[in-house]
């Protein structure tokens, strides 16, 4: 209305005796319009860019719907005259605003959203308003289970109403307007669920303490909403004394208040405003709605989450997937590296490296000034295990040795779970090979490249390696150590990935097995003078054929699946696994992939046969022109009964179906046409 009127305002400036928007909205005003549009955004002739694009936009929708509706009134009263006026009017804003305004307004547009700086928050400014919002939330849940007041009732509404923005990052719209009639459709994860019975045994136990409704979203999208066990007890005591508080029984919402009418309700932005300022965060302003959602959608980014994942999250926040990537997904620079790495090497300066699962992790921080506080931390730590303190080190070519000042602490030393630092080397020196029992701890796994892991040449009794996963990591012994590796030394499990070398010296004895080997360019070397070298197991992982055996189980008990393309869950593959000793060394995934396979197959083999198409006969053809001579000629077309009728009464046109034959006279008409 404030656009539209000073739109008014400013064409009777220039066309006085225009007193109403019905007599402005004439094609001859066109360049008046188009003048005082560009006035009002603040257009500069010299450098071609409005103040303010987006009132031009907007001008410009508001002219063209408000023809329309013009346009509907005169068709109303028959005013042809100024109907035909107006709808030129549309055709010169169609073809003209899309130059005249629009394409200058995009541009500006786009040249401000590429320089303009968005701050995310900080894990640092997230925790402290969670902290905030937990310890608000317990000291007024428990007032009121001792005595109602109308303001611990308020504070626990308000900061509920928060604490459901930040763990959902709902648009706060959404929240302030959640209705009683969809909160009472609550309900908690169902532990019979197929879906939730193949997740680990952690994952279950948090999947139990939380449940969901759904709500409207925009679009009218069916949007969840997703509460723990303590955010219900406090939404119920919300309902429970709404009405001791004084709002209406006629308001709809669960955090409505009393007001002028009775559809008042909490502002979700003013409660989050004055809490990002209250709980202490060293950032507040970042804290608001739609930086959360940015926020969460730049952190998936870092997990490397799958396709499937990104859209389930993408709906859970309620929008487009595409919106999710190119409008909330921030841009922070992981790519770079990796580039930089390619231009250095097209310069011969240095050599092109791989990124890797750790090396994409990133810190999103303040991009103003450069604060690194993570959004997300990485799920690979190296800890410092000779305290009870243990602390991440994030480093890359680093050395974990053992030094010869603490021998006496091996017996007490926890394991390295895991290592995988850059260019990272294990190392024992020459003087604690005594100190190496029988009981030594394993390292479990190497997830960098060019990580090598040796044993001197006096160490005794390194139990197991159980891992090498990454590439360019070298498993070797040196040539004295030889007659310490006996009959029980542990295998070496897998090689995960490519350019990996495992190798035994010379002298090497009774390196028991390799079991798997399983990516490319993996070499195993075996030294021509090792007598005792034992079996090494060299077999690729590889997919197995199905046997004639395995195939008839399958279709024997899922006929009727494969046959209406329905996939059998996850218990029906286990019992058929149970019923059938021939699947044993098969997985209900498997299974399932195999079932849907068949499903495909069918439906593929179905649609190519039925839509084969087979060239009409000579006696055919005659005894259609005989039959339906009339409609030919006053090019009709028949209904399917009368097709179905000639085909029954003909058996030379059995094998035609009437949607066939119909087609057929439709595409003889067309040729006299």
């Amino acid at each position: 209305m404030r656009e539209m009127g000073k739109f008014m305002y400013e064409l009777n400036k220039i066309q006085p005796h225009l007193k109403s928007l019905r007599d402005m909205l004439d094609p001859k005003y066109y360049d008046d319009i188009v003048n005082v549009i560009n006035h009002i955004a603040g257009l500069d002739e010299r450098t071609g860019k409005y103040r303010a694009p987006s009132t031009a936009y907007n001008l410009g929708l508001h002219i063209k719907s408000i023809s329309l509706l013009l346009e509907a009134e005169c068709i109303k009263e028959q005013n042809t005259a100024k109907r035909e006026a107006v709808k030129d009017l549309l055709c010169l804003i169609n073809e003209g605003f899309t130059t005249d305004i629009n394409k200058t307004v995009g541009e500006n547009q786009c040249e401000s959203k590429r320089r303009k700086k968005i701050v995310l928050p900080t894990a640092e400014d997230i925790l402290a308003l969670k902290t905030f919002l937990t310890r608000g939330l317990e000291e007024a849940y428990n007032s009121l289970l001792i005595e109602y007041t109308p303001k611990c009732w308020r504070d626990l509404a308000g900061l509920t109403l928060t604490s459901l923005q930040l763990f959902n990052r709902r648009r706060a719209g959404e929240l302030e307007r959640i209705e009683l009639s969809d909160y009472k459709t609550f309900e908690y994860v169902n532990e019979n669920d197929d879906s939730l019975q193949q997740l680990d045994a952690s994952v279950k136990a948090v999947a139990r303490n939380y449940g969901r409704f759904f709500i409207r979203g925009k679009l009218n999208r069916a949007v969840p909403v997703i509460l723990s066990r303590q955010l219900v007890s406090y939404t119920d005591m919300i309902v429970k004394y709404r009405e001791a508080y004084g709002v209406p029984k006629e308001n709809p919402y669960v955090f409505g208040i009393p007001g002028r009418t009775h559809f008042t309700h909490l502002s979700a932005c003013v409660l989050i405003r004055r809490y990002a300022k209250a709980c202490g965060a060293p950032n507040p302003h970042t804290l608001r709605g739609t930086e959360l959602r940015k926020q969460i959608a730049t952190a998936c980014s870092l997990y490397n989450l799958s396709d499937p994942l990104v859209e389930d999250m993408a709906n859970h926040l309620g929008h487009h997937i595409d919106i999710h990537k190119k409008i909330y997904r921030q841009s922070i620079g992981r790519e770079v590296p990796n580039i930089v790495n390619i231009l250095l090497k097209t310069l011969g300066e240095g050599e092109v490296e791989e990124d890797t699962e750790e090396d994409s992790r990133a810190f999103v921080g303040n991009q103003n000034n450069g604060d690194s506080s993570p959004i997300l931390l990485d799920d690979t730590h190296y800890y410092d295990t000779f305290g009870d303190n243990s602390n991440p080190i994030h480093t890359t070519n680093m050395t974990i040795s053992t030094p010869s000042n603490i021998l006496n602490n091996f017996d007490n030393c926890a394991p390295i779970d895991t290592i995988s630092m850059k260019n990272a080397t294990v190392s024992a020196p020459s003087n604690v090979a005594s100190h190496f029992d029988d009981n030594f701890e394993p390292i479990h796994t190497t997830k960098k490249k060019n990580t090598t892991i040796s044993t001197p040449s006096n160490t005794l009794h390194l139990s197991s390696i159980d891992t090498i996963s990454k590439k360019n990591a070298t498993v070797s012994a040196p040539s004295n150590v030889a007659s310490h590796f006996d009959d029980n030394f542990e295998p070496i499990h897998t090689t995960k990935k490519k350019n990996t070398t495992i190798s035994t010296p010379s002298n090497t004895l009774h390196l028991s097995s390799i079991d798997t080997i399983s990516k490319k360019n993996a070499t195993v070397s075996r030294p021509s003078n090792d007598a005792s070298y034992d079996s090494i197991n060299t077999s690729m992982s590889k997919r197995t054929s199905w046997s004639n055996e395995e195939k008839q189980a399958v279709n024997e008990q899922f006929d009727h699946m494969i046959q209406f393309g329905v996939v059998p869950t996850y218990k029906e593959c286990m019992e058929l696994k149970e019923q059938y000793p021939c699947l044993e060394k098969r997985t209900p995934p498997q299974i399932k992939s195999y079932v849907v396979y068949q499903t495909k197959k069918k439906e593929t083999v179905g649609h190519c046969s039925q839509f084969k198409r087979v060239r009409w006969t000579t006696p055919e053809r005659n005894l259609v022109f005989s039959e339906f001579k009339s409609y030919l000629e006053q090019k009709n077309l028949p209904s399917l009964r009368k097709c179905s009728e000639v085909i029954s009464k003909h058996p030379i046109l059995s094998s035609r179906t009437p949607e066939v034959l119909k087609a057929y006279i439709n595409n003889q008409n067309k040729k006299k046409n």
